[in-house]
């Protein structure tokens, strides 16, 4: 057993291959360098005191046709949804990616390969993004205080989308009243 710096558990089997991780299973929140696939989706929980395994009325999905919240209904119903028309979707290979604030989107699983990420933990940055109770996709980080929400990111006046160099990804990214999106270069992506 192995609990990695990004924060992903992982379990190993007597001849030290991978049998389980914690990453491969979300629940309601995602840390830094944790994907999301399609078929995979975040579960709000019932309320923030409530830890139990019963599930909230929320969730957030990944498809082939991009990133969608949902009203767990009969049948679901839609509250959020952005869609990825870039022409490079392989149904199965999709996903979005937790980093650094935001969500990253991929629909090609060797376009991250060269992207060396480096934990936010050795950086002295703690963050998690967590699907609320409440329905908010909302990312929190470590201040001296504690846990401060940074950003909210299914809400219309905080998202944008950076595409500058059109190599088979998208950068969603939280935009603060007043900022002009970011360049890729945060991210050390180029």
């Amino acid at each position: 057993m192995n609990l990695t710096d990004t924060g992903n558990l992982v379990l190993f089997d007597v001849n030290g291959s991978v049998v389980w991780q914690s990453f491969d299973h979300p629940t309601d929140c995602l840390l830094p360098g944790q994907k999301l696939f399609e078929g995979q989706k975040l579960k709000s929980s019932v309320s923030l005191t409530d830890w139990t395994s019963q599930k909230g009325m929320f969730s957030l999905q990944v498809t082939n046709k991009g990133l969608f919240a949902y009203v767990e209904a009969n049948p679901p119903q839609d509250y959020y949804s952005r869609f990825v028309d870039d022409g490079t979707t392989v149904e199965g290979k999709g996903y979005f990616m937790f980093l650094n604030e935001s969500l990253f989107h991929s629909s090609d699983l060797l376009a991250l390969e060269n992207y060396t990420y480096r934990s936010q933990a050795l950086l002295g940055q703690f963050q998690y993004m967590k699907l609320m109770p409440d329905g908010h996709l909302k990312v929190f980080k470590w201040q001296t205080n504690g846990w401060v929400v940074v950003a909210d990111l299914l809400t219309n006046n905080y998202l944008g989308v950076i595409e500058p160099n059109k190599i088979d990804y998208k950068m969603i990214d939280p935009i603060r009243d007043g900022e002009s999106p970011r360049p890729n270069s945060r991210w050390g992506i180029s």
